[in-house]
């Protein structure tokens, strides 16, 4: 997907749209058919800035993480140095999300047998660590690496590139995905995850790093 570029309405109308103003109100505000601000708010939904939040014949918005980027950068450094910087190299520069891990803490527990045996029957290759006198399991699920112990469920996730902008929604999917891929785990294996509610797994990220691609100070440190 080609990169939006950001203009001084675009920035405008995401901090109105952060601000609770509905699309009527924006097009007042901004002195803009609220056929233009439409069309507007369609593109900035479709690159990921804001979703629409319907209430009858009422539209509202909510930002996405990328949204809440381009609000807080704009709050802090002004609309001007914002689309500047949209419209140059620097803002297209990539950010590479790598060694990305999640774990789940296991309430409802089954032995390390048991794991195995549910691995053999569901013909998943598999290894076990052997650490401290420990057999965990460790075999690949999908795009994932996952470790199950007795008392916690490890992924390990595949690193992820895009733009700057792109980096906090990336960083959401992955948060996402991850949660959905233990949840088929919990269901697989029969174990109980801790929960933040009914419906929500808790997951601690205790692992993420960000890697800025062709950076050059970054390069003469490896390559030394």
């Amino acid at each position: 997907m080609r990169k939006y570029r950001l203009d001084d309405k675009a920035c405008k109308i995401l901090c109105l749209a952060g601000k609770g103003y509905t699309q009527v109100q924006i097009s007042k505000e901004l002195g803009m058919t609220e056929s233009a601000v439409s069309q507007r708010t369609d593109s900035l939904q479709k690159y990921k800035y804001l979703r629409k939040q319907k209430s009858g014949f009422i539209i509202t918005f909510a930002l996405e993480p990328l949204g809440v980027k381009i609000v807080s950068e704009i709050a802090r450094r002004g609309i001007n140095s914002l689309i500047d910087e949209s419209n140059s190299e620097t803002y297209s520069k990539l950010e590479r999300i790598h060694n990305i891990e999640f774990k789940w803490s296991i309430l409802k527990r089954k032995s390390t047998k048991d794991y195995l045996m549910i691995l053999k029957r569901e013909k998943i290759d598999y290894m076990e660590s052997g650490l401290n006198n420990h057999h965990d399991p460790i075999f690949r699920y999908k795009t994932y690496t996952a470790i199950i112990s007795g008392i916690s469920l490890i992924l390990r996730c595949q690193e992820r590139i895009g733009s700057c902008l792109e980096t906090p929604k990336l960083i959401c999917d992955i948060f996402d995905e991850a949660n959905a891929i233990a949840l088929e785990i919990e269901d697989m294996f029969g174990i109980k995850l801790l929960r933040k509610d009914k419906d929500t797994i808790y997951a601690d990220c205790i692992k993420l790093e960000i890697a800025l691609l062709d950076n050059p100070l970054a390069k003469a440190i490896n390559n030394r």
